[in-house]
């Protein structure tokens, strides 16, 4: 707050705020150079940062902080980060999930990319906005999409691929059931919100389009193989 300084100090303030702004920047310059030194380093930074809304800040710190990310769970990894529920229950009681513990710097680093994520992510904005319509509070929705990323991210670097909008399906909640037994390579899944019937395109149900589901959860793999739990 420059305007409001004494005019005696300000090019001290001015000459603080430059020095740190060139050894912020070498900092960052060195980083770069550490990582596309190492050929590891190098592939898997730009698999982190092919996820639309992360950047060199987050990669750097999984690189860093969270190296063994591809060899453990995908709990485990929830717990390290910092962002897995754990409960409150004692008998008959049941208290509140909450989360605790783990990394600071890389949950942090995830909490703070999550805002660039749901305004230029497709896929995370639709996993927030599911929870948002189940009822999640603002921040439980963050930290389970915070979680769902963390997976994914971990299935990229085991499998050295980049990300690909074109290997998930949101998710679809809707009423009255009816079967459906396959699902095309192609199709495309429209989530509806409140429970209204789902719209499948590319569906090979042999009444087309437009129907009604009880329950069901249709995701793609991450080999771009569809899963999913159908009603019977």
């Amino acid at each position: 707050h420059l305007e409001s300084a004494a005019p005696e100090i300000v090019p001290g303030i001015d000459q603080i705020i430059a020095l740190l702004t060139n050894q912020l920047k070498e900092m960052n310059k060195a980083i770069r150079d550490i990582i596309a030194s190492n050929p590891k380093f190098f592939e898997q930074d730009a698999i982190v940062q092919s996820v639309p809304g992360l950047g060199p800040v987050v990669s750097a710190t999984l690189l860093a902080e969270f190296p063994e990310l591809t060899q453990v769970g995908r709990k485990e990894a929830a717990a390290i980060a910092g962002v897995a529920p754990f409960n409150r229950d004692s008998g008959k009681f049941r208290g509140k999930r909450y989360i605790a513990g783990g990394r600071g710097k890389v949950r942090t680093a995830l909490y703070c990319a999550m805002r660039p994520c749901l305004i230029h992510n497709a896929i995370v904005r639709g996993w927030f906005e599911h929870f948002r319509a189940a009822g999640k509070p603002y921040k439980v929705a963050v930290v389970a999409c915070i979680r769902k990323l963390l997976s994914v991210l971990r299935a990229m670097l085991i499998n050295k691929t980049t990300w690909d909008e074109t290997r998930f399906v949101p998710y679809c909640i809707a009423v009255n059931a009816e079967p459906v037994k396959e699902i095309s390579p192609g199709a495309t899944v429209v989530r509806s919100q409140h429970r209204n019937p789902a719209k499948i395109q590319g569906c090979e149900h042999p009444k087309g389009l437009a129907l009604n589901f009880s329950r069901v959860e249709i995701k793609r793999s991450v080999d771009g193989g569809f899963r999913g739990n159908f009603p019977r």
